[in-house]
């Protein structure tokens, strides 16, 4: 069996970087965040490549550029993404395990530049260079997740930056402040329009080719996804500009193995079945978890050289399905010797003892069972959780599987709380949370298993938290809560580890209600993408399309400040201050269509339509905005409402508008001072009940 060498022709784009190192001298009058940036003194190092798969850093950085005019064009609109010329706030953490949330979190979005200060011993170029990678590598670990993990891992091509120790003036000079400020440019292979275009692509794969999985054993949906791959995959033979993304086989049918690894990768996470990627020094497969064991499945051979050959479709992907390292080694003859065999390239971790140990291998080929088409029942775990109440104390008994636990109506605030699974049987499975506490902020560690999160005898509020599964069993349920916050009542529900609750606000968590369902059960009633209300005034965000729906108010005496995103607060509440101007976007979620609004702005009434990031109100003449209308156009308008709300001078918080309904004062002279936008599911209502007019009108 022959195949040519242009089969594994630049198989992966993974490539290390290497952080670049400044010291940045800081006036004594000047905020050290923001210093002058002539007061630099750089040393910059070479980037680096992995030379095995890349002839240099130039080929790397080419190989992440999209393949068509459809994506080039997009990649236009995503230009926009870092409001260049505008102050964005720095976000500042204590601890590495938050700034890996949000480097996760920022490489899921695919943004290009990733900037945030860390409390660090790292004052060398080989300590700060070693840190930065941690940090990165440090992103892809497992989660339940299928475009995070190895999915994410295999997505990225590579970084450049540079590390600015932060110091200030003493009377001796300067002193390290203990931070160091990290400016990082990341490579991908697919953007963020791509992937929300994947991730709609297999939303829509869940309810029809693998409909029900869920009643499915684990052999048959990995049957089902290998064979889908197989049937709507084909190898991408370019000379040049190969598609290294699963984008380029979920949306365009053609990339290489990477892509067939990456795309079985993501089928099958989304269907709870434990599976990893591994590599050779050539090409990329998958190691799928079946009745305790691995085995190895590729899509690739098991497709492209059939096609490539002409060969019976049949045997050919049987003999790449469900094998065991010997019998799929085996496979590898004449010039594609050592294909699947594993190696570790740039400290990818799938060929050590260790990595063994954590996924052990199977030693006979998988046989299928006579009855693998029957249905399984995937075992009911259950939840329960209880909290310290202010006042009451811990409550006498766990609350479970979606009850309130606190109170509500009562202005109490959450300052502890504990989660467990129970009716577990032989699952790896748990469960881990983190609370961000008054005066405190975010936890440094997960509480896992029945520990307490938060405080005691310390009388501090709760303010938001995040929750979410670990263990192999992990990616087989979803973990939904919803916070009831101060001022809001019950938020929307959150999910795997998303925040619930609020920021910068000094709200108080009141009750919580926590479930666990089964893996693509769907979220309880309620709305979704209304859980964590972020300020505007304190958001660390400047991404116009990070959300569902993104907006940015121009307040009075601070100017513009960040994004927020569906349903948090943009503007003020209690200091007097009038919104100037907004603008709003839509997020890349898989759906075609726009937004359009307009203002009412004090002495020229309303003000005409505005579209998708065009400023409506004024600028620079100190006019308040007192009221606004906000309306879907295209597809976006038949799947979605859109609501919003506003807080008005004297009234404060109205009751919710929708699609061009008027939210606001009119003859008042009352300004606005803050605002709500999300996006909820065409008639499911608006995201909280609220039996306050959106709309007042004076005589």
């Amino acid at each position: 069996m022959k195949i040519t060498k242009l089969f594994f022709k630049k198989f992966a784009s993974i490539v290390a970087g290497t952080a670049m190192v400044a010291v940045l001298a800081t006036p004594a009058n000047m905020p050290v965040a923001f210093a002058a940036e002539d007061s630099n003194e750089s040393i910059e190092l070479e980037a680096i490549y992995n030379e095995g798969l890349f002839d240099s850093y130039e080929e790397a950085v080419a190989a992440t550029k999209e393949i068509d005019a459809e994506n080039i064009a997009a990649d236009k609109k995503e230009g926009y993404l870092n409001d260049a010329g505008e102050v964005v706030d720095i976000p500042k953490y204590t601890n590495a395990t938050q700034a890996t949330d949000f480097i996760r979190k920022c490489m899921v979005e695919r943004r290009s530049s990733i900037q945030f200060q860390l409390k660090s011993s790292a004052t060398n170029k080989s300590a700060a260079s070693k840190e930065v990678k941690n940090l990165i590598y440090g992103a892809f670990n497992e989660t339940p997740n299928s475009y995070e993990g190895d999915y994410l891992k295999w997505h990225f091509a590579g970084y450049s930056g540079s590390v600015y120790y932060l110091r200030q003036r003493t009377s001796n000079g300067y002193a390290f402040t203990g931070y160091n400020e990290y400016r990082i440019n990341m490579k991908y292979l697919s953007s963020q329009y791509r992937e929300a275009k994947v991730t709609k692509k297999i939303e829509s794969l869940m309810k029809t080719s693998f409909k029900d999985w869920n009643k499915h054993t684990d052999y048959y949906n990995t049957l089902q996804a290998y064979n889908w791959i197989c049937d709507n995959f084909a190898y991408d033979y370019s000379t040049t500009n190969e598609d290294h993304s699963a984008a380029g086989g979920f949306l365009y049918g053609k990339t290489v193995c990477q892509g067939y690894a990456t795309g079985m990768y993501r089928l099958l996470k989304e269907m709870a079945v434990p599976v990893r990627m591994v590599s050779s020094k050539v090409h990329g497969w998958n190691i799928v978890k079946i009745g305790g064991k691995y085995y190895n499945v590729d899509a690739t051979w098991g497709d492209t050289i059939n096609n490539k050959n002409n060969k019976n479709d049949a045997a050919f992907r049987k003999s790449f399905f469900l094998r065991t390292d010997k019998n799929i080694t085996f496979m590898d003859k004449g010039e594609n010797v050592g294909s699947h065999t594993r190696y570790n390239a740039n400290g990818w971790d799938c060929s050590s003892s260790s990595y063994y140990k954590q996924h052990p291998m199977a030693t006979a080929d998988y046989v299928a069972p006579s009855n693998y088409k029957n249905t399984i029942s995937t075992p009911n775990v259950g939840i329960e959780y209880k909290t310290q109440i202010q006042t009451y104390g811990w409550e006498k008994t766990y609350r479970k599987n979606g009850a309130t636990s606190g109170t509500q109506g009562k202005a109490k605030r959450l300052e502890t709380i504990k989660i467990r699974l129970t009716n577990k049987g032989n699952l790896d499975l748990g469960i881990e949370y983190k609370t961000h506490i008054q005066s405190y902020g975010w936890e440094t560690k997960w509480a896992r298993d029945d520990q307490q999160s938060g405080t005691v005898r310390q009388s501090k509020r709760l303010e938001a938290i995040m929750i979410r599964l670990y263990g192999s069993d992990a990616a087989m349920y979803d973990v939904y809560y919803r916070v009831h916050a101060q001022t809001y009542g019950w938020l929307g529900w959150a999910k795997n580890g998303e925040c619930a609750g609020t920021a910068g606000q000094s709200k108080r968590l009141e009750g919580i209600q926590i479930k666990i369902v089964k893996k693509g059960a769907g979220a309880p009633a309620g709305t979704q993408g209304y859980s964590y209300i972020d300020y505007g005034k304190t958001s660390q965000e400047n991404d116009a399309f990070s959300g569902m729906i993104n907006y940015k108010t121009h307040v009075q005496t601070y100017g513009w400040q960040n994004y927020v995103s569906d349903g948090s607060l943009s503007g003020t509440y209690g200091e007097s201050k009038r919104l100037e101007a907004i603008r709003i976007y839509l997020g890349e979620f898989g759906v075609s269509g726009s937004v359009q609004y307009r203002t009412h702005v004090q002495k020229y009434g309303w003000m005409p339509w505005k579209n998708e990031g065009s400023l409506s109100g004024t600028s620079n003449e100190s006019k308040r905005l007192e009221a606004i209308e906000i309306r879907l156009t295209g597809d976006v308008s038949k799947q979605y409402d859109v609501y919003y709300r506003v807080h008005a001078q004297t009234y404060g918080w109205l009751g919710w508008a929708k699609n061009g309904q008027t939210a606001g004062t009119a003859k008042l002279s009352k300004r606005l001072e803050g605002i709500q936008i999300v996006l909820v599911k065409k008639n499911a209502g608006p995201p909280t009940v609220s039996t306050a007019k959106s709309f007042i009108k004076g005589r």
